[in-house]
């Protein structure tokens, strides 16, 4: 079964993490619920660490998908705690502004417009904080980090 399923995965712009790092759906860390493996600049689907299984890479302030690092194939630029879509930093190609440990839809730091919470190394839905509400559990080694949405299929 697919379906479209939002993840946080934090990553470093001055450095990239040398060990791996996992992020795990909801409040669990059993292997069976990691979503994504993050090993050097590459993030992996599930536990997998296999070139075939990259799901996207970092370099410098860009996340490209797959194992590519072609300006064709950028996913999202990071720029002034803000995600654009693509190689842009065009106000209508943001995607998300980074506040005060909230993810906000767009340009907005509006409540109304709060989209994630991160609180420890959880993500929650929203403002919320509530374990009901929590999408994933983060590595508590990623501190100061940016966060890029993910979208898998």
């Amino acid at each position: 079964m697919k379906k479209k399923l939002l993840i946080l995965a934090f990553l470093f712009f001055t450095a990239f993490i040398n060990a791996q790092s996992r992020i795990y759906k909801g409040w669990s860390t059993s292997t069976s619920d990691c979503i994504y493996t993050i090993e050097g600049e590459h993030i992996y689907k599930g536990w997998s660490t296999s070139t075939a299984d990259c799901a996207y890479t970092i370099a410098e302030n860009h996340i490209y998908k797959g194992w590519s690092t072609y300006v064709a194939d950028c996913a999202y630029t990071f720029a002034d705690n803000r995600i654009y879509k693509g190689w842009s930093t065009s106000t209508a190609d943001c995607v998300y502004t980074i506040a005060d440990n909230r993810i906000y839809k767009g340009w907005s730091t509006s409540t109304a417009d709060c989209v994630y919470t991160i609180s420890g190394n959880r993500v929650y839905k929203g403002w919320s904080t509530s374990t009901a509400d929590c999408i994933a559990t983060i590595p508590e080694t990623i501190t100061n980090a940016i966060i890029i949405t993910i979208i898998s299929k």
